[in-house]
């Protein structure tokens, strides 16, 4: 499956966003979001899209809430959370 996606200006981008996306990208760059919230919200909505990580930087960055300096925490973020899932996982007991 491909990453739904649409020419923007200069930018490709996923073309309309749903309310909840753009919802769950505002509270991403609020910090509003606890890790598990944001990385199941990745999942939900770039993942099973069959997008990338660097399909979230592009979406923040024409969301129509959100400022451009906002894109930073969104990637920050979510950063932040990945890694934490990933610190998780290898400290988690062998089985």
């Amino acid at each position: 499956m491909l990453c739904k996606s649409a020419k923007v200006g200069n930018r490709m981008s996923r073309y309309p966003m749903n309310e909840e996306l753009k919802m769950w990208l505002f509270e991403l760059a609020k910090g509003k979001l606890s890790d598990e919230q944001i990385i199941k919200g990745f999942i939900k909505h770039y993942v099973l899209e069959g997008c990338t990580i660097g399909s979230v930087k592009t979406d923040a960055l024409i969301h129509p809430y959100l400022k451009p300096s906002s894109t930073s925490k969104v990637w920050k973020n979510l950063g932040r959370a990945l890694e934490n899932y990933i610190r998780e996982d290898d400290d988690g007991s062998e089985e």
